[in-house]
């Protein structure tokens, strides 16, 4: 048995056109004390980048793969890194090999260095007015002018994933609305008010491919009242206490509004920090 660790020490996560560098470490496992133990062997090892593309089956009908194989894909001792997988492979980078015959004895490990570009046409992976991931939202509202007051006011931040025509699964597939935060306000005879929210680092910027296209907004809901309202008014010099109630019923309006905004990447060290990934895996061979 042969234990291979792939660390890349800044993290899991890169920009298009970044380098990629990764140490892998083979390691033989075995104590050189163990009386089973025995040097292993590896007739050759590589390394590249590989996308796989994953969908919804129920929203998304995948275009055809075609006709493209591996000249060799009937012999199980070439690496296919998409075989057995769901989706269809969207990026590929040529293998890069890392050694040829290589033999460990028990308890000895080797170390190769991979690097690589990350190709800037390949698409972001799906698991965050310009704005960055993990920066806050910040609006004001100025309520002085108006003649019908404001009540309430709501503010969302809101992504819409709509899937290109000819590959949605039914005609005329809704757009897919997902909240990430939502700010509450009440407001009546303010005169300014303000909100902040903040993009979580753990989502997608926009973004948009053949298949999908992935963009931002603010969501905005209102509630009004129908008639003009007198604020309470306060006697100057007035030494006692001042209550006042609103009231039991009004009548009111409601209506909303959506800003786009464009969210854009932050630095893949950050990210990093909230990534479901890490930056070490392992396995067993």
């Amino acid at each position: 048995m042969i234990e291979v660790v792939a660390s890349m020490a800044r993290g899991p996560v890169f920009l298009a056109g970044e380098l990629l560098e990764c140490l892998i470490t083979f390691t033989n496992p075995m104590s050189h004390l163990s009386t089973s133990a025995s040097s292993e062997m590896l007739a050759w090892a590589s390394a590249q980048i590989h996308c796989q593309f994953h969908a919804s089956e129920n929203r998304v009908a995948l275009p055809a793969q075609g006709n493209k194989q591996d000249v060799q894909a009937d012999s199980d001792t070439v690496l296919i890194p998409s075989r057995g997988e769901r989706g269809q492979c969207v990026l590929d980078t040529p293998p890069k090999i890392l050694f040829c015959d290589l033999r460990l004895d028990p308890g000895e490990s080797k170390t190769y260095s991979y690097s690589e570009v990350v190709p800037v046409d390949g698409p972001p992976s799906f698991r965050g007015q310009a704005v960055k991931l993990g920066e806050d939202i910040i609006g004001t509202f100025n309520f002085s002018e108006g003649d019908i007051p404001c009540l309430q006011y709501s503010v969302s931040l809101q992504s819409e994933e709509e899937i290109q025509q000819q590959y949605q699964r039914r005609p005329g597939q809704a757009v897919s609305v997902t909240g990430h935060g939502r700010h509450l306000e009440s407001c009546l005879h303010t005169a300014s008010s303000h909100f902040s929210l903040p993009i979580p680092l753990n989502v997608t910027p926009g973004f948009s491919t053949d298949i999908a296209t992935l963009r931002w907004r603010l969501h905005f809901e209102f509630v009004t009242a129908r008639e003009p309202m007198e604020p309470p008014t306060v006697l100057q010099n007035q030494s006692e206490v001042t209550v006042w109630a609103g009231a039991e019923h009004v009548d009111v309006d409601t209506f909303s509004w959506n800003l786009p905004i464009k969210v854009l990447p932050t630095n893949p060290a950050l990210a990093s920090y909230v990534s479901q990934f890490t930056g070490t895996n392992s396995i067993n061979i």
